[in-house]
């Protein structure tokens, strides 16, 4: 097995043009994200993510703040249906709309570098499918990103369309991202689980008994 941490974003990468056999080692490193894999493979990549993932711990702020939001909203009127403020509860669900908004601006473009990865691992030598796999949540996690930014667009009126739609296409490519990805971790699941047995059986050549 190749060592993992060879694959992880560094400041030091490989080049712009990558090898192809060097994707297929980064599609078979369990131990780290997929994309964060390829994106240590390519310099342009690796800089745009960079750039765009400035943002990702705001966006992780704001989050916790939405869904408090949400909740306080929905227990506020089930525990207390006498509150002397019913203003309050129209003031959270405001909070909530504006918060899932400023999420959208922190994650525009957010799906450009996964088009590029895509096309690396589409590139590869490598027919099977755990290149499948990863196209498949490559393509998924970037049309999610994609049709949330045009939600953003339709919310701020800047486009016409139902926002209704446009969700249920993007979580539509999210679910594809979530199947690929189960396909991805049953690969990995089933790689480990065939390395155990075969260093169990190396122990019992020696006489040695190990469970694990």
């Amino acid at each position: 097995m190749e060592n993992p941490e060879l694959f992880t974003p560094a400041h030091r990468l490989v080049t712009a043009r990558t090898p192809r056999p060097l994707i297929s080692s980064a599609l078979q490193t369990p131990y780290v994200l997929l994309e964060h894999g390829l994106e240590a493979l390519d310099a342009n990549v690796y800089t745009l993510g960079l750039f765009l993932e400035q943002t990702e711990c705001r966006d992780k702020m704001f989050k916790v703040l939405q869904y408090a939001c949400k909740a306080l909203a929905l227990l506020i009127p089930r525990y207390f249906p006498l509150n002397p403020y019913p203003s309050l509860v129209e003031r959270l669900h405001l909070i909530d709309n504006q918060t899932g908004i400023c999420r959208k601006y922190l994650r525009s473009f957010a799906f450009l570098p996964l088009w590029r990865l895509a096309w690396m691992v589409f590139k590869a030598e490598d027919n099977n499918w755990l290149k499948l796999g990863a196209l498949g949540r490559l393509l998924g996690l970037s049309g999610y990103f994609f049709f949330d930014n045009i939600t953003l667009l339709i919310k701020l009126r800047i486009l016409d369309g139902s926002v209704a739609l446009i969700t249920r296409i993007s979580l539509a490519f999210q679910l594809g991202n979530q199947i690929s990805s189960l396909l991805l971790n049953l690969h990995h699941i089933r790689e480990v689980i065939g390395e155990a047995a075969g260093i169990r059986e190396q122990f019992k050549k020696r006489g040695l008994c190990v469970q694990f």
